[in-house]
């Protein structure tokens, strides 16, 4: 879990499509490889903090690495056959893995997702999708925009919304109560709506300052008018 030192991306304005930061650097490792890749990584300091096989159209093995607080992570991703397109990737680059995308952290995944669109930017999902670690997310074609292509593949990842809990609407500015909390991946503070129905409930949680929930440690910095 984050000290109270976590840096707060609650304050970056909403625009659209409302990139707040990096959230991952996605390396592909040929297969075979990626526990030995894991390793070195640890070499220089990375912590593993998360691991997953992935099916579907992505037919790939994944491990999650940080280094310190950061939130900003490094993904590496080994394809499970030849059908993955990583390992498409990888034979295009000579049978070596390197840079596969770059991903990033937005708090509305539907609303990122029509205003690229709107903007011409060439989507490669049809709509938002699960990812991993129960993430939704979209990729964007290497190719777009067409007047000034990017030539690096672009993954656009909204962080899970918790059973229980609501995400605050764009533009929405009243709460029950508005906490922060550190993420399972994340270790950094962000803001989201915790309903609270009861006064008893309130009297219960505001002293507090610190709440324990599914694992979670929320703190409580202010209530809503």
């Amino acid at each position: 879990m984050a000290g109270e030192n976590s840096p707060d991306f609650s304050s970056i304005a909403e625009e659209l499509p409302g990139f707040l930061f990096i959230d991952h650097i996605a390396i592909a490792v040929p297969q075979g490889a990626l526990d030995e890749q894991v390793a070195a990584y640890a070499k220089l300091g990375f912590q593993e903090i998360h691991r997953e096989t992935i099916g579907g159209n992505d037919q790939v093995r994944e491990a999650l690495l940080q280094i310190g607080g950061s939130p900003n992570l490094i993904q590496l991703i080994e394809p499970l056959s030849g059908a993955s397109p990583v390992q498409k990737a990888i034979d295009r680059n000579g049978g070596k893995g390197g840079l596969n995308h770059v991903g990033f952290r937005v708090r509305d995944i539907q609303a990122a997702f029509d205003d690229l669109q709107g903007k011409g930017f060439q989507i490669l999902d049809a709509a938002p999708r699960p990812g991993s670690r129960g993430t939704t997310v979209f990729f964007m074609h290497p190719k777009g925009p067409p007047e000034s292509p990017f030539n690096v593949l672009i993954e656009v990842v909204q962080e899970q919304i918790r059973p229980g809990y609501r995400q605050l609407p764009r533009g929405r500015k009243r709460c029950n109560l508005i906490v922060k909390y550190e993420s399972d991946y994340q270790p950094y503070s962000r803001k989201a709506c915790l309903p609270v129905t009861s006064p008893a409930m309130q009297a219960r949680i505001a002293p507090a300052g610190r709440h324990q929930l599914d694992g979670q440690t929320y703190r409580i910095p202010s209530w809503a008018p």
